[in-house]
């Protein structure tokens, strides 16, 4: 199979469309060696600046001098951007060799009457094998659509899982009001796991809280308090966030700042899981979050 067919493959299976469940998706990476139960996860949620809150993930980490998976959605020009490693896109040729190797476990799995995986299913599947097989050190690792269900939410445990900006979307999936909403992003949330989260509107915020409460998961909400604005002009933002200084980045907006901060707050919270992120490694390498 060669890159024109896999991309051809894959986008056939926009007619299986959207289904939220995890059974097929199980199904489908049991086949496969459940790769994702061997791969560190930051696990992140939301109906805004998720993708956003992942590339500053992403970017610290690299920069901490880690190896980075990230897995995100939509793609912007080439369809491999949403599998990345250390910022490289997946190849083109080794993507194929997956969708190759993964056409087969689906054929068997429909030939013993199982669904037919979707796109995202397939896509999200191809991502865990790639990361485990490139053995890399943490796997940044956005939600498609909601969370409870959505097909990254097969993992067992996240190092954090990370939630930010609730707002209407998907509404016919995922429910009328906010408090509904937030209920299935929160459904990222682990057992004894710990959850980082932008401020929210209090019918989030209570709901996020209240899962949370269930799982025996910690909570820390962001403090916007904590995040002082130093500069902010039409090419780049220079902003404190606690005792991290002149830390800048190169895409506009005060959601952005917010948004980076949350990433910060989510990086220190992999002290708890004995990753040692230093402050000088931020303020220094890590200085510059987001490059162009």
């Amino acid at each position: 199979m060669n890159y024109s067919d896999a991309i051809e493959y894959i986008h056939n299976t926009n007619k299986f469309g959207i289904k939220l469940g995890l059974e097929n998706i199980r199904c489908l990476l049991e086949r496969m060696g459940n790769p994702q139960k061997n791969l560190k996860f930051i696990h992140v949620a939301g109906t805004n600046g998720k993708g956003s809150t992942c590339a500053f993930i992403n970017s610290i980490l690299i920069d901490a001098g880690f190896k980075v998976g990230l897995y995100t959605s939509p793609y912007l020009e080439e369809f491999e951007e949403r599998m990345r490693i250390n910022n490289k896109n997946i190849p083109k040729n080794k993507l194929a060799d997956y969708v190759e190797y993964i056409k087969d476990v689906v054929d068997k799995m429909l030939d013993d009457g199982y669904h037919h995986p979707t796109e995202f299913e397939l896509i999200t599947a191809i991502a865990f094998k790639y990361f485990y097989d490139e053995n890399v050190d943490f796997v940044v690792l956005e939600v498609g659509l909601g969370g409870r269900f959505d097909a990254t939410n097969v993992i067992d445990n996240s190092l954090v899982s990370v939630i930010s900006t609730i707002d209407y979307d998907h509404m016919d999936k995922l429910g009328d009001t906010l408090a509904k909403i937030a209920y299935e992003k929160a459904g990222i949330i682990k057992e004894n796991g710990t959850v980082v989260s932008f401020y929210q509107k209090d019918e989030a915020l209570q709901v996020i809280e209240r899962v949370a409460s269930l799982k025996d998961a910690s909570l820390s909400v962001l403090n916007i308090s904590d995040i002082e604005i130093v500069e902010s002009n039409s090419d780049y933002q220079i902003f404190n966030y606690k005792n991290y200084k002149n830390l800048k980045i190169r895409i506009i907006g005060k959601h952005q700042i917010y948004n980076a901060s949350l990433a910060l707050m989510a990086v220190e919270k992999l002290k708890d899981h004995g990753i040692n992120i230093t402050e000088e490694a931020i303020d220094g390498p890590c200085r510059f979050l987001l490059q162009d």
